[in-house]
């Protein structure tokens, strides 16, 4: 099998406001990829919404905030490798272990 050749991981960083990560990880990636602007600007509204958690205007988000902005990266990281294809890996890194149990267990065959 051939080796992906572009792989990334999808996540949050409290501070640095990049949501696409790879081995390097020192600018947005996102403006870098074959991608949608309406894609871009989803990945960027997501990293953007997370950042705003520390000390901004989303500094009030609980679980149920927080579980709802994973499940919108999730999201978010199909929709990216859907638009990559497969000479791309997008890893989605959970924020939350409750919505990581939920796709495990959706993943598991009855």
């Amino acid at each position: 099998m051939k080796e992906t050749a572009h792989r990334f991981r999808l996540m949050t960083d409290d501070v640095s406001g990049i949501a696409l990560w790879d081995a390097k990880a020192t600018e947005e990636l996102e403006n870098q990829l074959p991608i949608s602007g309406e894609l871009r600007q989803r990945v960027k509204t997501w990293v953007n919404d997370y950042t705003e958690t520390i000390g901004g205007v989303h500094r009030w988000w609980g679980a149920v905030e927080l579980r709802e902005h994973d499940r919108r990266g999730y999201q978010l990281s199909l929709d990216l490798q859907a638009a990559l294809g497969p000479e791309y890996r997008i890893e989605y890194v959970f924020e939350t272990s409750e919505l990581r149990r939920e796709i495990q267990q959706s993943k598991r065959p009855e």
